[in-house]
C-alpha cells in the first residue's frame, strides 16, 4: 500500500502489485481483505496477463470495484487492454432530481449500443473548489473509433437500483471533459432517443417558401450546401421515423425482450434460459447437479474418517 506524496491521490492508499505468469492469456481474478470487517471481499475486476504489462500509477491509477452482495449490483467490468483510444471525463457529478449522488458501493459507467462496458468511474471527493468534499466522478471511456456512441449507466447501492442517465458521448479521441471545479452536469433519467421535432425551414430557402421553392425546382435540387428536401423535410417526406421502441430511425431491435417481443416482459433466467425458472430446488447449478458436502457436482464424504476424497479403509 503506497500513500502518494503528491498528485490528485495524495494521501490516500493506492495500491502497487506485481502479477505473476507462466504464459501470457491467464485470466487472473482479485480479492481484498478488509482487516476493519475481518472479510476477505471478491474484486469486480478481472484481468487477462499480458507479459511486462504495467497498468495505471499513482497519478491515474486503475479502479477496482468490490462485488457488492445486493441482488442488482451489476458485474460491470472495465476492460483497459480491448480498445485503443481514451476520452477523459476529468470531473462529473451525478445528479437525481437536483440531489448530487455519491454513496459507497456506488457505480458510474459507461456502456456501447451493444451493451459493452467503455469505462467505470473513480469516486473523488475534491480538496478545494465548489464541490469540495463532494463525491466528483472521474472516468477514461474506451474506444478503437472517433465518433462511437456512448451511454451511461448509474448503480444506487442505497437502493439496490441501476438508473439510467439522460445524457450521452459521441466519442473524440484523447477528449477531456471537465474537471473537478467545473464538472459535466449529468442527470438520473432515462435518455430521450426519439427524433427531434422535424419542421420545414423557409428561411433555408429565401426568398422562396418550401411550397413554391418545392413547386419549381423539386426536393432534390441543391440549395446553397443543402438540399431543398433537407431544408424542407416535411413538405418532401424526409422526416426521421421512431421505430417501435421510440428510437429515432432504430431497427426495433433495443426493446425486445428475449421472446421477440417488443416492450415484453420475458426474461432470462440465471439459466440463460427464456422465461425459465432457473436453478431447481435442491440442486446447485443449472446442469442439476446436488452438493453432498464436498462442492458442487462432487461426490460426497468417502473413507473412513468420511472426508471429502478420502480413500482410507
Amino acid at each position: 500500500m503506497l500513500f502518494p506524496p503528491f498528485g490528485p491521490y495524495q494521501g490516500t492508499p493506492v495500491f502497487e502489485v506485481q502479477l505473476r505468469s507462466n504464459t501470457a492469456g491467464d485470466l487472473l481474478s482479485f480479492k481484498y481483505y478488509d482487516a476493519s470487517e475481518d472479510a476477505i471481499l471478491d474484486v469486480v475486476e478481472t484481468y487477462e496477463f499480458i507479459i511486462n504489462d504495467i497498468l495505471g500509477d499513482v497519478i491515474n491509477p486503475i479502479s477496482f470495484n468490490i462485488q457488492q452482495d445486493d441482488n442488482n449490483a451489476p458485474d460491470w467490468v472495465d476492460c483497459p487492454g480491448c480498445y485503443e483510444f481514451t476520452a477523459t471525463i476529468s470531473g462529473a457529478v451525478i445528479l437525481n432530481d437536483g440531489e448530487q449522488m455519491g454513496d459507497d458501493g456506488d457505480i458510474f459507467a459507461a456502456f456501447d449500443d451493444d451493451g459493452n462496458v467503455r469505462g467505470i468511474a473513480l469516486q473523488l471527493s475534491p480538496p478545494f473548489g465548489p464541490y469540495q468534499g463532494t463525491p466528483v466522478f472521474e472516468m477514461q471511456m474506451r474506444s478503437n473509433s472517433e465518433g462511437d456512441h456512448l451511454t451511461f449507466k448509474y448503480y444506487d447501492a442505497s437502493e439496490d437500483a441501476v438508473l439510467d442517465i439522460s445524457e450521452d458521448y459521441t466519442f473524440v479521441i484523447n477528449d477531456i471533459i471537465g474537471d473537478v471545479t467545473d464538472p459535466w452536469i449529468l442527470n438520473i433519467g432515462v435518455p430521450d432517443l426519439g427524433c427531434p421535432e422535424c419542421t420545414d425551414d423557409d428561411a433555408g430557402v429565401a426568398p422562396f417558401t418550401c411550397a413554391s421553392a418545392i413547386a419549381s425546382f423539386g426536393c432534390d435540387f441543391a440549395w446553397g450546401d443543402t438540399t431543398i428536401g433537407e431544408a424542407c423535410p416535411v413538405s418532401c417526406g424526409n422526416c426521421p421515423e421512431e421505430d417501435v421502441c421510440g428510437v429515432c430511425e432504430g431497427d426495433g431491435s433495443s426493446c425486445l425482450d428475449c421472446e421477440g417481443t417488443p416492450n415484453g416482459d420475458a426474461e432470462l433466467d440465471e439459466c440463460g434460459v427464456c422465461g425459465g425458472s432457473g436453478i431447481a430446488d435442491g440442486a446447485c447449478d443449472c446442469d442439476g447437479n446436488v452438493d453432498a458436502g464436498c462442492g458442487c457436482g462432487e461426490a460426497g464424504p468417502s473413507g473412513c474418517d468420511n472426508a471429502c476424497g478420502s480413500t482410507l479403509e
